[in-house]
């Protein structure tokens, strides 16, 4: 079993916590939020789907950089 990097995303339905796993960071099992994760793991998340326990399906896309910070957007449509 590999290591790898998390990025923590709140469902915007319920507030859970969701965990999208990346293999493209140091893969030290480091946990991310959406606020402070390296651009490589962003792009490597980027499109990914997520199932919340609530039923809402959901996807990450990268914004452009607003005052060089990446962001994350969700996508629930």
């Amino acid at each position: 079993m590999g290591l790898f990097d998390s990025v923590i995303v709140k469902c915007p339905r319920c507030g859970a916590d969701c965990e999208f796993q990346s293999k493209s960071g140091d893969c030290v099992l480091r946990r991310y939020n959406v606020d402070d994760v390296p651009m490589r793991i962003a792009a490597d998340i980027d499109g990914e789907d997520f199932s919340c326990n609530c039923g809402l399906r959901f996807k990450l896309r990268l914004a452009p950089p607003v005052s060089s910070r990446l962001q994350v957007v969700i996508d629930d449509s």
